[in-house]
């Protein structure tokens, strides 16, 4: 194969990607995880021989193939190999009870699933078995829950029955054409449940997901000097088309794990000396409390990613080092980040702001009932156009479209632009809490109260009132030896903030509640502690 030059013209998508990446630098390392490391050569070798055996499958454009396994070299190999016979990747959640699985079969409807005997602790294997009693069947050549799904690949020694062994796969000759993958067809589907019943399958399109991770590492400052840390899932829209596609775009070596834990996630950031790294607030937090964090284990951190509160990311930048450290806006929909700070803007502008947004990208506020475009400083609803999903992949693979005519996806975020047309994200639409027919912003309060040297974090949220038709409750985590009440923490906002913005309950508790993505949950909080609130009220 010819590779062709990086220089001409837009990649068009990740096969093409490695195959340049391979021809100019193949002895570069490329990856590193906590057991093994590979080079771009190594990968593109590996990488053509899972799309030779995919092609001997019958597996071309449009095809779909899941991945169900934890971040390894392995799964950037079965990804670029899925690019190189122009097929779609489905990506599939380790985090799947059976339910979860089977639903998200039925959505993607695989053809093959490439699939690791180490998910969930092996438990996967017993969730495959049960809803594929075909497997190891002799006679059975199909499966009936899944007519389309026809074979199984297991990266691991041979624990699911009637699997083809990735070993085996990568006995197969290379792959002797050029890659296959088209720059505006789909090449990537992420799963994001949202207000649905139905997971959505998001349709990423493949030189969308090069242009836009290459226009973030621009941003982020990244470099082939660099080591770049990413602990999100490769599945999860920070992890894969985010995080891995922006190092591999940059030629910055990937650090990664296969699931995040904070001592390894130290060990890992330590050993390789990273100098940049994708970071979200729980994580932030658990690597500074784990107890063998120092500030010398990472003091070759100088750059990175996240996303939070002004305190929250200032807490990047002083306790982990990242002077550099860019605040983002996005959505899996908007290819994680639509908007990104430059990592050498001022502090205040990466503290209070989420940047400008990306080449290519465009960002406007609309009012939520009229849908007329704002003037800047107006709070209204995040709109974006240009680098958009394709839609929801359907289960025929079919896709519905998400934008407006005018090419517009609204987000349900809530949000405004200063003069300059920096995004500052304010929060879900459906967050906002009305009181004393005022709306205020469960952010903005949460922001306040962490402004109490004893508060370390804080979530808000309403519940109904016969009175004022709606009131705050605020869940707080304290510093250590810290007692605070709810007495005492209404007592100290009087005076410092709009009497309608100090919470009328205050929940203490020791975390926050995470979604499995780590992100705090408002609704899990409401859940959770709609009790101990009510019988108070």
């Amino acid at each position: 194969m010819n590779a062709p030059d990086p220089t001409s013209a837009v990649v068009p998508s990740l096969g093409h990607l490695l195959q340049i990446l391979a021809a100019r630098n193949p002895d570069d390392v490329a990856v590193i995880t906590a057991g093994s490391c590979a080079t771009y050569g190594e990968i593109w070798s590996r990488a053509l021989r899972v799309a030779q055996y995919l092609d001997q499958e019958g597996i071309g454009p449009d095809s779909r193939v899941a991945v169900l396994m934890e971040n390894n070299v392995e799964w950037i190999e079965i990804a670029v190999g899925i690019s190189i016979v122009g097929a779609r990747l489905v990506a599939l959640s380790t985090w799947v009870e059976k339910w979860d699985l089977q639903r998200l079969l039925v959505s993607g409807q695989p053809e093959v699933l490439f699939v690791s005997s180490t998910v969930r602790g092996g438990d996967v294997i017993g969730i495959l078995r049960s809803l594929l009693p075909e497997l190891g069947v002799p006679e059975a050549s199909s499966f009936e829950q899944f007519p389309l799904l026809r074979r199984i690949v297991e990266v691991g020694p041979g624990a699911v029955p009637g699997a083809a062994l990735y070993s085996a796969v990568q006995a197969s000759g290379p792959f002797p054409d050029e890659p296959r993958a088209r720059a505006g067809e789909v090449g990537l589907v992420l799963f994001s449940s949202g207000s649905t019943s139905t997971p959505k399958g998001i349709a990423l399109v493949n030189e969308d997901i090069i242009v836009n991770a290459t226009a973030i590492g621009d941003r982020l400052g990244l470099s082939a000097s660099d080591t770049l840390f990413v602990p999100m899932p490769f599945f999860w829209a920070m992890g894969g088309p985010n995080g891995m596609i922006v190092a591999l775009t940059h030629r910055a070596v990937l650090v990664t794990l296969t699931k995040f834990e904070p001592g390894a996630a130290l060990d890992l950031f330590e050993r390789h000396r990273c100098t940049a790294l994708y970071t979200m607030p729980n994580m932030t937090r658990a690597m500074l409390d784990h107890p063998s964090f120092t500030t010398e284990r990472v003091s070759t951190l100088q750059k990175g990613i996240t996303v939070g509160s002004p305190a929250e990311i200032q807490i990047v930048v002083d306790e982990l080092g990242a002077e550099q450290i860019c605040n983002v806006y996005g959505s899996s929909e908007l290819y994680a980040n639509a908007t990104v700070t430059p990592h050498d803007a001022a502090m205040h502008d990466r503290l209070t702001t989420n940047g400008p947004p990306l080449p290519g990208v465009t960002v406007k506020i609309v009012d939520p009932v009229t849908r007329e475009e704002l003037p800047a400083g107006d709070l209204g609803e995040i709109c974006a156009a240009g680098r958009v999903a394709a839609g929801y992949m359907q289960s025929d693979g079919s896709i519905r479209a998400i934008t407006d005519e005018s090419g517009y996806f609204a987000t349900g975020d809530l949000g405004f632009v200063n003069e300059r047309g920096w995004l500052t994200y304010v929060g879900r639409a459906t967050d906002m809490v009305k009181t004393r027919g005022i709306n205020v912003s469960p952010v903005e309060v949460e922001e306040f109260l962490c402004t109490n040297s004893s508060i370390v974090s804080a979530l808000v949220y309403g519940i109904d009132d016969a009175e004022f038709g709606q009131v705050l409750v605020a869940v707080v985590v304290t510093a250590p030896d810290i007692d605070v009440d709810e007495e005492s923490l209404r007592r100290w906002c009087k005076g410092k903030v709009a009497s309608y913005k100090i919470p009328a309950h205050v929940v203490v508790v020791d975390k926050l509640p995470e979604t499995q993505t780590g992100k705090t949950s408002r609704s899990l909080a409401k859940a959770r502690f709609h009790g101990a609130v009510s019988e108070r009220t």
